[in-house]
């Protein structure tokens, strides 16, 4: 019984590629390409540069995303960025890290989600009305515990609904594209958004707009903080990074289209959910259907799937309380992780202002992955004892 007793608090690895996939496009493609339009074109004031913005944005997110993936496999165990930063930094610079991210980075984005989620479940029944604060947390408060509560007890089902919501979130950005292609075929010459696309570009605000895109992009790193879990990480993490972000980056360009093409300008900036109004204008009886399907693509259930674990794997090391380390030896998951930072996220719900996490988010977020991607630059140079397989992994990848 002693032999195999520490078998009962291991975290068996049971998710392949196609997991790998879902989990990436599932926390990629949230809240994100739902709100983020507006912001972006808000602080440029062009609609052709921001969409210049957005397949920066992208291509930046891929070769980040690549990083990560290198990082995975030479250290391929639960923590994701705070491990890399312990190897190659050491206790307190993965200390500070994973504090912030703790306290700032996971709840702010799950806030973000969360409220985003009950602004969209809430649109179709109060119209040209504005939404009660007290509604919108309370709606938030529910499905944060909910998708907590089902991450804790089972991976399975977490799984099996991350793949699902995939499927949901490709159908409402299907019905986007496809509503506004059939009305720029059929009314394209009232169409107005892109006639001087390039005129009044408000150069100083770049930055602002990157960081309202970059929030639709980030997510790409959230398998590697599970990496234990994964049957073939080696194989999988590639070529789930290049399928994923290449799907996101191309849906995201054609949904901006379809918004622009129905929409004006003017009608996106005054809008607080700009797929409701786009299905108002679009959709008649069936306008419901961006509502439902947008609130199920801002769920949260791939967030509690994947960041848990690097808190746990930080409580391991003894830099969080004991409680994250806590591991369900019925449902083999890290309960104790997943309850804290359930609670913590519930506070950031009632500062409501969903632009405001935002852009505390994007800050914290660019610092926190500019010192952690440091730590791959530092591995190659002074860590020739870790082993590096990311070239051949690429070619592995590749290989039926």
């Amino acid at each position: 019984m002693a032999r195999n007793e520490p078998r009962l608090h291991r975290i068996e690895p049971q998710l392949g590629l196609l997991n790998a996939i879902s989990i990436t496009i599932c926390t990629i493609i949230g809240s994100g390409i739902f709100i983020s339009p507006k912001g972006v074109y808000q602080n440029v004031g062009s609609v052709g540069i921001s969409f210049f913005v957005w397949i920066i944005c992208g291509i930046t997110a891929l070769f980040t995303d690549l990083c990560w993936v290198e990082l995975a496999l030479a250290m391929p165990k639960f923590g994701g960025e705070y491990l890399y930063l312990q190897k190659i930094y050491g206790n307190f610079p993965a200390f500070v890290f994973q504090w912030l991210s703790f306290l700032v980075l996971f709840p702010a984005g799950v806030a973000v989600v969360a409220l985003t989620f009950s602004e969209y479940v809430l649109a179709p029944f109060l119209q040209n009305c504005n939404v009660p604060t007290a509604c919108l947390n309370l709606i938030s408060l529910i499905m944060i515990t909910f998708c907590a509560y089902i991450n804790a007890v089972s991976v399975r089902a977490a799984k099996a609904v991350v793949n699902f919501l995939m499927m949901a979130k490709f159908f409402a950005l299907g019905v986007i594209i496809f509503a506004g292609a059939v009305f720029m075929l059929t009314n394209g010459d009232k169409v107005v958004s892109f006639d001087n696309s390039f005129s009044n570009i408000k150069w100083g605000n770049l930055g602002l707009a990157y960081y309202a895109a970059s929030w639709s992009f980030s997510g790409g790193d959230s398998i590697m903080s599970a990496t234990e879990e994964f049957v073939n990480p080696k194989r999988s993490f590639p070529r789930a990074i290049y399928i994923s972000t290449t799907i996101v980056i191309c849906l995201y360009l054609l949904v901006n289209f379809a918004y622009f093409a129905v929409l004006t300008p003017d009608e996106i900036l005054l809008s607080n959910a700009v797929a409701v109004t786009f299905a108002e204008k679009t959709l008649g009886q069936f306008r419901w259907l961006i509502p439902v399907f947008v609130a199920l693509s801002t769920t949260l259930m791939n967030s509690f799937l994947a960041q848990p674990r690097a808190y746990y794997a930080t409580a391991r090391d003894g830099m969080f309380p004991g409680i994250m380390a806590l591991v369900s030896v019925k449902y083999r998951t890290p309960v104790g992780s997943i309850i804290v930072t359930c609670l913590v996220s519930v506070i950031y719900v009632f500062v409501n202002d969903i632009w405001t996490l935002l852009n505390y988010f994007g800050f914290v977020g660019a610092c926190c992955d500019a010192l952690a991607l440091s730590t791959l630059f530092v591995m190659r140079w002074r860590r020739p004892d870790i082993h590096k397989p990311f070239m051949e992994t690429l070619l592995d990848s590749f290989k039926c």
